[in-house]
């Protein structure tokens, strides 16, 4: 009788379906920001690198860090900066709630987890 080379079997195919299905929840899972208006309205943006820029062409651009507490989007201060809830980004930064609404080159971009 002949034995199935290693890892050719039934059970390494079901192993590797299972880190696919896992890796794809964690993806999902993550948490990003959905475009209301502008000129990316619709587009979703994921948040699951540590940093995530959003470009401001010619003004500060707005930065999102992952963090062990959350997202915490920081801004530079100063005319065209982006916005939170239609307010200025406080200095040091602000944590993201879920819903929070921030304004990029006048595109709003809800946040959601």
């Amino acid at each position: 009788m002949e034995m199935p080379a290693f890892g050719g079997g039934p059970a390494a195919r079901a192993v590797s379906a299972q880190t696919s299905a896992e890796k794809t929840r964690i993806i999902s899972g993550a948490a990003r920001l959905l475009a209301l208006d502008g000129r990316d309205k619709g587009k979703s943006i994921p948040l699951v690198k540590s940093e995530t820029v959003i470009d401001n062409p010619g003004k500060s651009p707005a930065r999102i860090y992952r963090t062990n507490d959350g997202y915490v989007l920081n801004a530079q201060i100063g005319p065209g900066e982006p916005r939170l809830n239609d307010r200025p980004v406080p200095e040091g930064g602000q944590l993201l709630a879920k819903g929070d609404v921030v304004e990029v080159a006048g595109t709003k971009y809800q946040f959601l987890q």
